[in-house]
């Protein structure tokens, strides 16, 4: 078994693609979050991330990477090791990598898992308006990780706001979606800040409310049942920045709901 730095053009890459003969299934999500990095020079090659050839010519590990590079069209320095045993197939991919969570934590970052959690919500709120928020539609760590560094403060404040819902444990709504709902509100909303103020006391406290206040409708909310747990973030959101827009235009609401059937997700006034 022996390794080398090598240059690895779109070319090189499919062509060695033709190697991956038993591998893993390609998740087309994960290579276009690489895709997304390897474009926005975001993306850097870990010194012990490697593709691995067994012995017999196949690959062994990197599918990913060179199908992102492929689609990409650009052309990446990586370790390339050749000739390895099988006997190390079952240690290839099983150690756990750092979340988006763990580097902010290391950066200073506080709260940082919840503030990353955010941050996919937000970008999914952006990205993908008429998706369904699956799970499976992913960013990647150093995506989230830019992206927090840029907005770091107003993530931050927003953060506060859902945490104090969070705390409020009569509450069925998620912190991270009041969190989310406060940066929005913050970055896109034409109100001024002291509606903004009122909402968030009044959600919080449910102090003033009246019978079909939306914030009361909000307090109340919880997705059926039947929602996924990967999908219920969407929902939990949704149903806030309905609240939120029904409160702007001092429109009462009794009782409020939202399904994946009404996407695109509302967008905040």
């Amino acid at each position: 078994m022996y390794e080398k730095w090598q240059d690895v053009t779109p070319r090189v890459a499919a062509h060695w693609l033709k190697a991956n003969t038993n591998n893993r299934n390609l998740r087309p999500n994960a290579v276009a979050a690489m895709v997304a990095d390897m474009l926005n020079g975001r993306w850097v090659t870990p010194p012990v991330d490697s593709i691995v050839f067994g012995s017999d010519g196949s690959l062994y590990d990197g599918q990913h990477r060179l199908t992102a590079i492929v689609k990409a069209g650009v052309t990446l320095r990586m370790r390339v090791v050749h000739d390895a045993p099988p006997e190390i197939l079952p240690t290839i991919d099983v150690g756990k990598s750092r979340t988006a969570g763990d580097q902010l934590r290391i950066q200073g970052v506080t709260n940082s898992a919840r503030i990353a959690a955010m941050v996919r919500c937000i970008l999914s709120y952006d990205r993908m308006p008429g998706l369904v928020w699956n799970g499976q539609n992913s960013f990647s760590t150093p995506e989230v990780v830019a992206y927090t560094q840029q907005h770091q403060q107003g993530l931050t404040d927003a953060w506060r706001i859902g945490d104090g819902i969070r705390r409020e444990v009569t509450l069925p709504l998620t912190g991270t979606a009041a969190g989310v709902l406060a940066y929005l509100v913050r970055r896109d909303s034409t109100q001024e800040a002291d509606l903004a103020s009122t909402f968030f006391d009044g959600l919080l406290t449910g102090t003033n409310l009246w019978a079909d206040d939306p914030r009361l409708a909000l307090r109340r909310y919880t997705p059926g049942s039947q929602v996924r747990d990967t999908h219920r973030q969407q929902c939990f959101l949704a149903a806030a920045i309905k609240a939120w827009n029904g409160f702007v235009e001092d429109r009462p609401i009794k009782g409020l709901r939202w399904r994946r059937e009404e996407l695109p997700m509302p967008r905040v006034l």
